[in-house]
C-alpha cells in the first residue's frame, strides 16, 4: 500500500504535466509499483481517462524523454512521452523530476509482456525475438545524436562530452581500473587496452543509443507477426556496437558456463536471440564490437560479483565472467 504522500505526488505530477483534466488517481489502489526503472520509482497509474506510467525522482529522466521523442520519428514502437518536468515540493531542496509515458499495450489491449516473459514460456522463439530486436535497433540507430559522444541531459557523466567514441570507451573503462586488475589483467595490459580503446575508430556521426538493451527491456506488442519495441533506455551518443554488445556477451557467457558444466537454462535461447539479431542487423567491424564488448563485459562481471549466489554455481558464473574480461583484453591488445 502506498502512502497518501505518494498518491498526492502522483496527482500533482499529472496536473503539472497538463493531464489533470483527464482524471486523477483516487487513492493507493490506483497505483501499482512496476519493476525496472533502476534509477527511478516507476508506477502504473490507473485513471478513468486511461492508464499512464509515471517515473519519479530518477536520474536520466530528461535524457530518456529526449531519446524517446527523437526515436518516435523512426519507430512506432517506442512509448509516447506525455509529460516531462520538475515539480517543486514543499520541504524539498530540489524539484522532483518526473516523466509520464503511455502504457505499452499488446494487440489484445493488455499491458504488453516483455520478451523475457515470452521466452520463459516459449524459448523456441529466441531467433524470431532476436530478428525483431535487430530490426528495431536498425530503426532506432537511424537517429543521430548531434551533441557528441557520451551521456547527455541529466544522466551521470553528462557534464563531459567526447569528440570520439574511443575516448569515451577508454575513460569509461578507466573508471573501473581496480576491478579490471582484480580479474587478473596486469597493469601493463590494462594500459595497452585503454590505448587501444582510445584508438578505436568510428567515423560516422554519433548515433542515439538505447544503452540498456536486453529482452527484459523489450516489449512484445504482437506475436503474429511479431512486433517489439524497446523501453526504459539509458541513452547516450555513440557507436551502435554498444547496443549489440550486451546481447553478444550474454550468449558467450552462457555458452561458456555450460561448457564448464554449469547450469544455464537460457543459454540456447540467448544464443538464438544473438544469432537472430545478427541476421537482422548485419555485422559490425570486429574491432568496434570487441571494444564495446570489453567495456560491457566489465559491467556484467561486476554485476555478477555483486549478485553472486551461494554455492558452486555462483562462483563458476563469476569465474566465467572474469575470464571473459581477460579474453576480450587479449583480443583487443594483440
Amino acid at each position: 500500500m502506498f502512502t497518501g504522500t505518494v498518491v498526492q505526488l502522483v496527482r500533482a505530477v499529472l496536473r503539472d504535466a497538463g493531464l489533470g483534466q483527464e482524471g486523477l488517481p483516487a487513492g493507493h489502489r490506483d497505483l501499482e509499483l512496476m519493476s525496472g526503472g533502476v534509477d527511478a520509482s516507476t508506477f502504473l497509474v490507473h485513471r478513468a481517462a486511461g492508464d499512464v506510467v509515471v517515473k519519479l525522482e530518477g536520474t536520466g529522466l530528461e535524457a530518456e524523454s529526449g531519446a524517446l521523442r527523437a526515436w518516435s520519428s523512426h519507430s512506432h514502437h517506442v512509448p509516447d512521452v506525455l509529460g516531462f518536468g520538475r515539480l517543486a515540493q514543499a520541504g524539498c531542496a530540489e524539484p522532483v523530476p518526473y516523466l509520464v509515458l503511455e502504457v505499452l499495450r499488446d494487440h489484445a489491449g493488455g499491458v504488453a509482456p516483455t520478451a523475457s516473459e515470452l521466452l520463459e514460456a516459449t524459448p523456441d522463439l529466441g531467433s524470431r525475438i532476436g530478428e525483431a530486436l535487430g530490426a528495431e535497433l536498425c530503426r532506432l540507430h537511424e537517429a543521430v545524436h548531434h551533441e557528441g559522444f557520451g551521456n547527455f541531459g541529466d544522466s551521470p557523466g553528462a557534464e563531459r562530452t567526447y569528440d570520439s567514441w574511443g575516448a569515451y570507451l577508454s575513460d569509461y573503462l578507466g573508471l573501473h581500473r581496480d576491478f579490471v586488475t582484480a580479474t587478473g589483467v596486469s597493469d601493463r595490459r590494462l594500459r595497452l587496452a585503454l590505448d587501444a580503446l582510445r584508438d578505436t575508430s568510428y567515423d560516422d556521426a554519433p548515433r542515439l543509443l538505447h544503452g540498456d538493451v536486453s529482452v527484459r527491456n523489450l516489449a512484445v506488442y504482437q506475436r503474429d507477426p511479431l512486433a517489439v519495441g524497446l523501453f526504459d533506455p539509458n541513452p547516450l551518443g555513440g557507436d551502435p556496437s554498444w547496443d549489440l554488445a550486451p546481447v553478444a556477451n550474454k550468449a558467450a557467457l552462457g555458452d561458456e558456463l555450460c561448457r564448464r558444466g554449469g547450469e544455464s537454462g537460457s543459454a540456447a535461447t540467448d544464443a538464438a536471440v544473438w544469432s537472430g539479431l545478427q541476421a537482422a542487423y548485419g555485422a559490425l567491424p570486429d574491432g568496434r564490437m570487441v571494444a564495446a564488448q570489453l567495456v560491457q563485459a566489465v559491467l556484467q562481471a561486476e554485476a555478477r560479483h555483486h549478485g553472486r549466489g551461494d554455492g558452486d554455481l555462483g562462483e563458476r558464473e563469476v569465474a566465467v565472467a572474469d575470464d571473459f574480461v581477460r579474453e576480450l583484453v587479449d583480443r583487443l591488445v594483440r
